[in-house]
């Protein structure tokens, strides 16, 4: 599938002393163009080049964004199926509680044998 995108190049932009290193693109569709705008902050200049930077968050942006319009409610349903499981957990379960019994052995008994027939 050819990627219909308009890429930007990232840039290291800073927003009083915090820095961002930025990246856009342009979908163009047949209602018209789409832009989106992609930043995520970084410590340093230096950190702006790791590729912990262009996560998968920004790839899972980029994918969605060149599904056809018919795929997108399913594609909305299994992210809201996977937002609610994960803002959701579930509680732990709870361990049931073990009843002690006391007994006393009184007749002992023998396991009779038992054998599966033979299949011919």
């Amino acid at each position: 599938m050819p990627w219909n995108l308009v890429l930007s190049k990232p840039q290291l932009e800073t927003v009083g002393e915090d820095q961002f290193l930025t990246f856009g693109w342009k979908h163009h569709t047949a209602e018209g163009d789409f832009h989106h705008f992609f930043a995520h902050q970084v410590a340093d200049a230096t950190d702006a080049i790791g590729p912990s930077v262009f996560s998968p968050r920004l790839l899972a942006h980029l994918l969605i964004d060149e599904l056809p319009q018919s795929a997108l409610s399913e594609v909305l349903e299994s992210v809201a199926e996977t937002w609610y499981f994960y803002c959701n957990p579930l509680a732990p379960a709870s361990v049931p509680m073990v009843r002690s019994l006391k007994g006393k052995v009184v007749r002992r008994s023998q396991r009779p044998a038992y054998s599966l027939p033979d299949e011919e």
